[in-house]
């Protein structure tokens, strides 16, 4: 079994886990159809669900490798030379240093935050700024 890292934005918490390896416990532990893989520095790798955005969008986090929030848990792998998978070399408190999680907005909270504005002036030179 190999030492891996769990990143659960569900319940927000990262934890150390054992995996086998092979490609199907990794679906079968991320509960995925689709995987995806970003990469953290040369060796180490999350693999994630490559639908996430489409399926957990209210589940985001960030890592600081990477600018886009991702979707959906994830699980903190290495790679050996060979390209197979291999158990991280990154420490769980390592992982928590660089893990950000993320609060869903909707669109409608952004609109209301920020409402759409029209800027003109008048016919004296004078701005004006009035919501839509």
């Amino acid at each position: 079994m190999l030492r891996a890292i769990l990143i659960d934005p569900f319940l927000r918490v990262i934890s150390e886990v054992s995996v086998n390896g092979d490609l199907q416990s990794i679906y079968d532990i991320l509960d995925i159809r689709s995987l995806a893989i970003v990469n953290i520095d040369n060796t180490n790798s999350l693999y994630i669900d490559d639908e996430g955005l489409l399926n957990n969008s209210n589940s985001l986090f960030k890592i600081a490798s990477y600018a886009q929030p991702l979707a959906g848990s994830a699980l903190v792998v290495a790679h050996n030379e060979e390209g197979e998978t291999v158990e991280t070399t990154i420490s769980i408190d390592q992982i928590r240093s660089m893990v950000e999680w993320v609060d869903y907005v909707t669109p409608e909270e952004v609109l209301e935050a920020n409402p759409p504005k029209i800027y003109s002036w008048d016919k004296d030179g004078n701005f004006k700024e009035e919501l839509l």
